[in-house]
């Protein structure tokens, strides 16, 4: 179980990490939000120790739960069947593991409705980018949204339905069966619009259905970078000039 917590979770600073990319790549070279380059990869870093660390909440949650359940099992023979059949023994750290990961989840919501707004708040007036490149940049950063709703819809909501479940102590089963089965569409879903959301991807696709099918197809598959990006991640350096005497 706190495999799959560490597993599921380190999900989300990739995620985090190209929105940041994103938001960086459309700044101006003087912006006070332009971060140097070593202090993004310690950003990266400390997302993933922070979601990381919810790996080792959960294992001191579950091994305190496992000791209560213990002494429980080891003292109530002795107990009148009136005692032990009203005793709760309910785990409160329980309680603050599920406080704690409805907060990141909260906190994660709101980083990318403040970054995606901010992008696309610069876009609109950036006074250095042709249309086309603003264009670009636009359908970028919307392509990304669409894929970071895919593990938010089939991974989030079903530990946020668990974490529900435990903070109200409902007890029932169909709640974490559930959750199951929805976060296990993650990886087809996320198969699907990764292929629908690329116009390469797609392209390529087409291509092999129409050679299967023996029909001449007229889809090029496009290789450029985008010289924006390029020139953020390196920059190029102009060259000299030669004069011939």
């Amino acid at each position: 179980q706190v495999a799959w917590i560490v597993t599921v979770v380190c999900n989300a600073p990739p995620y985090l990490a190209c929105f940041l990319y994103r938001h960086q790549v459309v700044l101006l070279p003087r912006s006070i939000f332009k971060l140097p380059f070593a202090l993004k990869y310690g950003i990266v870093g400390v997302m993933y120790i922070y979601f990381g660390a919810h790996g080792a909440l959960f294992w001191v949650g579950r091994l305190l739960r496992v000791t209560i359940s213990l002494q429980f099992f080891l003292f109530t023979p002795s107990w009148p069947l009136s005692i032990s059949s009203s005793v709760n023994c309910f785990n409160d750290n329980v309680v603050y593991a599920a406080c704690v990961v409805l907060l990141t989840v909260s906190l994660c919501i709101i980083f990318l409705i403040a970054i995606c707004t901010h992008i696309f708040s610069i876009l609109s007036h950036h006074s250095s980018m042709s249309i086309s490149v603003r264009k670009y940049n636009k359908m970028m950063t919307r392509m990304l949204l669409v894929q970071a709703l895919v593990p938010c819809t089939f991974i989030l909501c079903p530990i946020c339905m668990v974490c529900v479940q435990v903070l109200v102590n409902f007890e029932s089963y169909v709640s974490p069966l559930l959750a199951v089965d929805i976060a296990g569409l993650h990886s087809l879903m996320h198969s699907i619009v990764m292929i629908s959301t690329s116009k390469t991807y797609r392209t390529v696709l087409t291509k092999m259905a129409f050679k299967l099918l023996g029909r001449p197809s007229t889809f090029s598959v496009s290789t450029l970078v985008n010289t924006h990006d390029a020139q953020t991640i390196f920059p190029v350096m102009p060259k000299p000039s030669v004069i011939n005497s």
